[in-house]
Formats: C-alpha cells, structure tokens, sequence
C-alpha cells in the first residue's frame, strides 16, 4: 500500500494554488430516512441527500492576493482539493463551496493564520489528476 504525506498537499481557489497551506479537511455526509414501519424490531433506513463541508488552515501570506487572503464569508469558491499534490493519478476532490466563516489568529510567538470554513454547493467530485 501506497502512503503519501499531507506535505505534499495543494489547494487550488479557482485556477490559483493558495500559499502556506497547513492543512484541509473535508467531510461527506448522507442524510437518511425511516423506511420501517409498525410491527418490525429492526429500524430500517435508507440513503437521502449527501453533502460535503471542510475547512482550510494556512499561515497569513500577505503577498497572496488571490488565495486564501482574498476569501470572504459568503463567497462561492471552486475549490480544487489535492491531499497528495497535483501530479498525475493521483486523487483529488473539487466542487463548489460556499464560504461560512472566516477566522483570524495572531499570536505573540505564533504565526499569523487564517482558517476557512465552507459547505458545498452542489456534488463533491472525487476524481483522479489526469496526465
């Protein structure tokens, strides 16, 4: 089995890569509902929507003007998501996302940081990099 680390990991806000990431997460979820009735022991459940959420965590890079510094709440970002970079084969997620917050962190003996959360706006597509 093949492992690859998350320091290889891209993040693309449209067509441009976002600087200093340190991290990203994403979550796909299904919504169910009952399909059991009166009389049976067992609840039965079947599968209903699906969504996706996440955040993305990097240091605060002045100088990037079209990545994560450049993000506000309420915007809809195409997100590209590469959790083991952008070469060939190997997998990565992408859609659309609405941005829910947007926070900020200083710290005296710290670097700056900004964190985005979001929630998709439509499929999540899990794909491989083509060549």
């Amino acid at each position: 089995m093949t492992v690859y680390s998350g320091n290889d990991g891209v993040v693309k806000i449209g067509a441009n890569a976002a600087t200093k990431v340190t991290g990203f997460t994403v979550d796909e979820t299904a919504g169910t509902y009952r399909t059991d009735g009166a009389g049976e022991a067992w609840e039965g459940n079947a599968a209903h929507k699906k969504a996706w959420s996440g955040s993305l965590d990097c240091r605060l890079d002045a100088s990037d003007t079209t990545g994560a510094t450049s993000v506000r709440a309420g915007t809809v970002l195409a997100l590209g998501l590469y959790p083991d970079g952008d070469v060939a084969t190997r997998q990565y997620l992408s859609g659309n996302a609405v941005v829910t917050s947007v926070g900020r962190k200083s710290g005296l003996e710290a670097d700056n940081q900004i964190s985005i959360n979001f929630t998709g706006d439509g499929a999540l597509t899990i794909d491989d990099v083509s060549a």
